[in-house]
């Protein structure tokens, strides 16, 4: 088995380190086509990094902690339905000319295990539902491109040798921008969705600072009162000091007054 170490495209999304709490699903893909191989390995990350951004970072940060709904929950079903209904057109894409080609190739008394192809097994992880259809999409994309291969051979695509070259080329064209054109809507979407869970977390800040100026607010106007109670006693226990000295001046006045009446008179 090839492991996803040797066939995944390094990108600095880096999922698997980043997304350490992300739980994975473990598997294998078989494939023969070198062209699905290099399809697998560019589109594999981001489509992975997109669909579990919209299913599952996005309802965390969405999240309202107070009334527990999800905000805006409306915009992240519409994206995942949008990308499931994608994925379910095309299995029937790739189903329906599978089929057909079946049916073709069995004139000439070819089935699938009579077709030489040459499989290898490649590991797979997947930590979304879409990611998990993705490696059934290219497993069917890749055993497509083999009955067109066939079907170029025995002539069944067309009598005329450039003819059938021509259809087998935009055939297999048609079956890639399959698979590219879902990560590029699950690409589109993941924008959409980011958007939307940046203004939610910009308003959370917002408030966050406005809730700590508010609280700054209070400490200074508290911290103020506090200074002007301390200014206040200050100055009353002046003023008690300066009039329990005046009282003290006075006292001793009269008392030096009464003693000088008392020396004279004696």
């Amino acid at each position: 088995m090839v492991p996803i170490s040797e066939w995944m495209r390094r990108t600095t999304i880096e999922f698997m380190r980043k997304q350490t709490d992300a739980l994975y699903v473990s598997g294998f893909v078989t494939l023969s086509k070198p062209e699905i191989v290099a399809l697998m390995s560019t589109l594999y990350e981001p489509l992975m990094r997109d669909t579990y951004f919209i299913s599952c970072v996005a309802r965390t940060i969405m999240l309202d902690h107070t009334s527990g709904d999800i905000i805006q929950e409306g915009e992240l079903l519409r994206a995942e339905m949008e990308v499931n209904k994608h994925i379910e057109s095309i299995h029937e894409y790739f189903d329906t000319r599978i089929t057909q080609a079946e049916q073709k190739l069995a004139m000439h008394g070819m089935t699938m295990g009579t077709m030489q192809r040459l499989e290898k097994n490649y590991e797979t992880k997947t930590c979304t539902n879409a990611v998990t259809h993705f490696f059934d999409l290219l497993y069917k994309a890749d055993l497509y491109l083999t009955q067109l291969h066939y079907l170029w051979v025995t002539a069944e695509l067309s009598d005329n040798s450039d003819e059938a070259m021509r259809l087998k080329l935009n055939a297999e064209r048609d079956a890639r921008r399959q698979l590219i054109g879902l990560c590029q809507l699950a690409t589109e979407h993941f924008m959409l969705v980011r958007r939307l869970c940046k203004v939610v977390s910009d308003g959370r800040e917002a408030q966050r600072k406005a809730d700590a100026a508010r609280d700054r607010a209070i400490s200074l106007e508290r911290e103020d009162r506090k200074k002007e109670l301390a200014r206040r006693a200050t100055e009353s226990q002046a003023k008690t000091a300066s009039k329990r000295k005046k009282n003290n001046n006075k006292k001793a006045k009269k008392a030096s007054v009464q003693e000088d009446i008392d020396h004279v008179t004696n």
